[in-house]
């Protein structure tokens, strides 16, 4: 009689190539699941790229440069260049982007409805790039009562018409205001659609150069025109490596531009798309602030930086820019790319 089999007994079973080829294809899925499972987990941890709008002004050009040559690292912000200052804060109030340059007086205006804001660095100082380009037939800024005056819907644009209106002595009712977009100044300027308009490098050098003449610029409201880069708070404490990234390469961006002008202005010529003559003017009315710009400007408890905020602050009460008096207590937050006050920075 025949020994009956046992398990330890039984002989090894024999898989059919069909078999096989069922286990190997779910092997496959199993190793190839795993890797993608992997990799998922690896790049949940890797930080969310900064999202950084720009657009075309020569006080933007240390991102452009910085982009080009390589110097953010070792986290590189995501830059979107927009076709207007007016977009960009459009994307910025949308969450769409987590920081963007701007005006003083637009950050002052923007804390209005997003209180959570930070101001990181101070980038440049407007002392003639913007200005009011008039048509020949206007000699003075009290010609302008009556006439038509073009001028982009932005806070900042407000700030600029209020100055110049109080110079002329003339009630802001006293002048034609025409909503125009940047991309429209230079041919309703030509189209006989304004008298004048309010603009900004590098339209402002295209406009002169055809004929238009400066009445007014940021060279008469000294300090009244500093551009800040500013980010929703919440970047401070999800970003802060990205951040401290930005800065780095912004700073090394301006030390580029003064070290190596001649390649510098190179590039930055395509960008703004005018002839190197007219960029270097344009520059003129600048001044871009770098790493010891910043470390200045913060220097001490009452910082200059703060007292041009209350400066401006001031004047947008008074033309009805900013809601009630309670504003001149609420500045944005100004800290340093540590998340310390600019005052505090090493």
């Amino acid at each position: 009689m025949a020994n009956p089999i046992t398990p330890s007994a039984r002989p090894p079973r024999r898989w059919s190539p069909a078999h096989l080829a069922i286990w190997g294809t779910a092997l496959l899925f199993i190793v190839a699941g795993s890797g993608l499972l992997i990799r998922q987990i690896n790049e949940s941890r890797q930080p969310a790229p900064l999202r950084i709008g720009t657009f075309v002004w020569p006080g933007n050009a240390p991102l452009f440069l910085a982009a080009e040559n390589h110097l953010f690292a070792p986290h590189s912000p995501y830059l979107i260049e927009y076709e207007s200052a007016e977009s960009a804060l459009l994307a910025f109030r949308n969450g769409t982007i987590d920081g963007i340059p701007m005006s003083m007086p637009t950050a002052l205006s923007v804390a209005q409805d997003i209180p959570d804001i930070a101001i990181i660095l101070v980038l440049d100082i407007s002392h003639g790039a913007d200005a009011l380009i008039a048509t020949p037939g206007i000699e003075s800024l009290a010609d302008l009562r009556g006439k038509r005056v073009g001028f982009e819907n932005t806070t900042l644009s407000a700030h600029f018409s209020n100055r110049l209106a109080a110079k002329a002595g003339l009630a802001m009712s006293d002048i034609v205001w025409v909503n125009l977009t940047l991309q429209e100044h230079v041919r309703a300027y030509h189209e006989d659609r304004v008298d004048a308009v309010i603009t900004y490098e590098p339209v402002r050098s295209k406009l002169v150069e055809q004929g238009g003449h400066e009445l007014f610029n940021s060279q008469d409201i000294p300090n009244e025109i500093i551009d800040v880069l500013v980010v929703h708070r919440r970047s401070l404490d999800e970003q802060r490596p990205q951040i401290r990234s930005l800065a780095e390469g912004w700073f090394e961006a301006v030390d580029y531009l003064e070290n190596e002008p001649e390649a510098a202005f190179g590039q930055i010529t395509q960008w703004l798309a005018l002839d190197e003559a007219d960029t270097i003017a344009a520059f003129r009315g600048l001044t871009i602030v770098g790493r010891e710009g910043n470390r200045e400007i913060g220097a001490d408890d009452a910082d200059d930086l703060t007292k041009a905020l209350r400066k401006v602050q001031e004047m947008m009460l008074v033309h009805g820019l900013l809601q009630g008096e309670q504003r001149l207590n609420e500045l944005p937050k100004i800290v340093g790319t540590d998340g310390e006050p600019l005052a505090n920075r090493p």
